[in-house]
């Protein structure tokens, strides 16, 4: 999934380029890297003075951004050499090591942090001890299991030091993901010649590059042990520059004369942002060119060379993640994008924008061969004939998908594609799962999905083919989203989602037969039931919705763990196997409420509160 990593240094350059967490669009990640927090007197500490004072808390600032996606957000401890304080004191030695564990996993739960990153791409030389650095991702595991905190871990590219550094095999079993950052791996202030900083593939030519480029980097990774789902391949949107030595000389290699100058923003010798790029862009005359072998860009003029990253390159990259199987995208960082949108004439975030929905297209097919996840329905549907097979799309609401909704040909095109797919791979019926948020609302029209329906009903019914629709159970998303009495005669059945309404500040049973309070009046299974069928669907056409997992809330206090308790943090799923194995334990104790029909389950020690459904509670509902 992508990832996005948020710089603390950023909020420190002039006006037009600094950077504050309300600048970050959360609809565009999964989960946020704060860098970074340092080592003090061997304990996990923040390394600004405005991390957790005054108005300017950035520790509270970002953790705002929980209310507005369901992301994680993580903590990375300074890259080794950058602030590492006493960090090799504390890995060698077992007992300070042993109260950094400790202390690391209380400092994320008291700000909030959903984990923890170890952020070592650059190792001190004094560190060179793979060993160690196992021991403590296990350690470190360990103690952040029972509060469901991650682990993860930034990784270097160069060979020498993943040889030095990493036991890959060891670690992959104690990370939850490792973003790798393959870049930089030969352009800096360093070289004294033009070189990319980001290339996918080797340049055959030079046997030198041979190890430093992304694919070998990746393919490296994965052959000595770090499984491939685990992997998120660092895309950077910065780009490096040098001076020319000599302006007729501007090929790759050339020779230079020193780093480039400081952006006006980034203020850094040889880094450019992507944003400062457009800029120059704009206003000088550059040659472009475009290295197909190592597929990438570089730009120059009588003075200048930039290596740089564009849509087209991030493209061919996203393309090889996906093709490759990896977990995602590790960016770094937000801040180089054209984040205000008011460079590069491409709206805000442009690459970003560019990566994620090229993952997210990705991502919404199935992992499964689909011919393969056919045959298996066959066979089902042969050891019980009477079970109906309907094919289900969509899920959460996309922005993308409006335009479907409200495009006629889109639809017209769409309709005679899925009624042929549903005919070759013999369905029984079409679903359309319209889970919408409430800050999507305003992507929905009821009048549009109320025709897209009927048309859809007037093909289907020439081969008995069923029709349905998923629903959300919050009143908000009822009245403004769907137009019950035109589709009620449309429909063969909805699925009405009345579960899951969890909340950001309190914990919430996930799927009450009744209220608690009477504030909570909107949010049980038996008010949506009633309020669907009000608003013009017949009961007998009503499928209830009832999950198979539970919510897990960190409580402020252990103490205080009833319904409606405060919460830290966002909280997280959990299947019903996992929870039947917690539960089980005698630190928790289970509740079941009388006047909801639900049960949950607390542990005072570690402050976890969850909510789940029995077999009694499934067979009440």
């Amino acid at each position: 999934m992508p990832q996005k990593n948020k710089s603390r240094w950023a909020q420190h350059r002039p006006e037009g380029g600094n950077f504050f967490p309300e600048n970050l669009d959360t609809s565009l990640c999964t989960h946020i890297i704060y860098a970074f927090a340092i080592l003090k007197n061997s304990k996990l500490a923040p390394s600004e003075w405005n991390n957790l004072q005054n108005e300017l808390n950035m520790y509270s600032r970002l953790m705002e951004l929980k209310k507005t996606n369901d992301i994680k957000i993580l903590l990375a401890i300074a890259g080794w050499n950058f602030d590492s304080g006493d960090i090799f004191d504390v890995i060698k030695n077992k007992q300070l090591r042993k109260e950094f564990v400790q202390q690391s996993t209380q400092f994320l739960r008291d700000y909030q942090f959903d984990g923890l990153d170890l952020h070592c791409e650059y190792p001190d030389n004094r560190l060179r001890n793979k060993q160690l650095f196992t021991t403590l991702t296990k350690e470190l595991h360990i103690a952040f299991q029972p509060y469901y905190l991650l682990l993860t871990a930034t990784v270097g590219a160069a060979k020498s030091i993943i040889e030095a550094d990493y036991e890959i095999d060891k670690i992959s079993q104690y990370l939850d993901f490792v973003n790798l950052m393959p870049y930089d791996l030969q352009a800096g202030s360093w070289k004294n010649t033009t070189s990319l900083h980001t290339p996918l593939y080797a340049n055959p030519q030079d046997k030198k590059q041979i190890i430093f480029n992304q694919n070998w980097t990746i393919n490296y990774w994965i052959q000595h042990g770090m499984s491939k789902e685990k992997i998120n391949m660092g895309l950077i949107l910065y780009g490096r520059t040098f001076k020319l030595f000599n302006s007729s000389n501007a090929d790759i290699g050339a020779p230079t004369l020193e780093p480039g100058e400081p952006g006006k923003y980034t203020r850094e010798k040889g880094l450019l942002s992507y944003y400062e790029i457009c800029e120059k862009f704009n206003n000088d005359q550059w040659i472009h060119k475009y290295d197909d072998v190592q597929k990438s860009m570089y730009a120059y003029n009588e003075k200048m060379w930039i290596g740089y990253n564009n849509i087209h390159t991030l493209t061919i990259r996203v393309n090889y993640i996906n093709e490759k199987g990896l977990g995602g995208v590790a960016i770094w960082a937000p801040d180089f994008d054209d984040f205000s949108g008011k460079f590069c004439n491409r709206g805000p975030y442009p690459l970003i924008n560019t990566v994620v929905n090229l993952i997210r297209s990705s991502t919404t097919t199935s992992s499964s061969s689909p011919s393969i996840t056919v045959e298996l329905l066959k066979t089902i549907k042969k050891n019980n004939q009477k079970i109906k097979i309907i094919y289900s799309i969509f899920g959460l609401w996309q922005s993308e998908y409006s335009t479907l909704l409200t495009h006629i040909e889109q639809r017209e095109q769409f309709n005679e594609q899925i009624y042929q797919f549903l005919l070759n791979n013999k369905f029984d019926g079409f679903d359309i799962d319209f889970n919408i948020q409430d800050n999507k609302i305003s992507l929905m029209n009821k009048y549009y999905l109320s025709i897209w329906l009927s048309e859809l009903k007037n093909i289907l019914i020439s081969n008995k083919l069923l029709l349905s629709i998923g629903i959300s159970g919050k009143k908000l998303v009822l009245d403004y989203s769907y137009d019950f009495i035109r589709i009620a005669n449309t429909i063969d059945f909805i699925r009405l989602m009345a579960f899951d309404q969890t909340s950001k500040t309190v914990t919430n049973l996930i799927n009450p037969l009744y209220s608690v309070t009477d504030d909570d009046q909107y949010n049980d299974i038996n008010w949506a039931i009633n309020y669907v069928q009000k608003l013009g669907i017949p009961p007998e056409k009503i499928s209830l919705g009832l999950p198979t997992y539970g919510r897990r809330y960190t409580l402020v206090n252990g103490h205080e763990n009833t319904i409606k308790s405060p919460i830290i943090g966002s909280s997280m799923i959990l299947s019903y196997s996992d929870i039947c194995k917690l539960i089980e334990t005698d630190e928790y104790i289970k509740v079941y409420n009388n006047k909801s029909y639900s049960s949950y389950a607390f542990n005072s020690n570690t402050k976890l509160w969850i909510s789940y459904n029995t077999i009694n509670d499934v067979a009440l509902k």
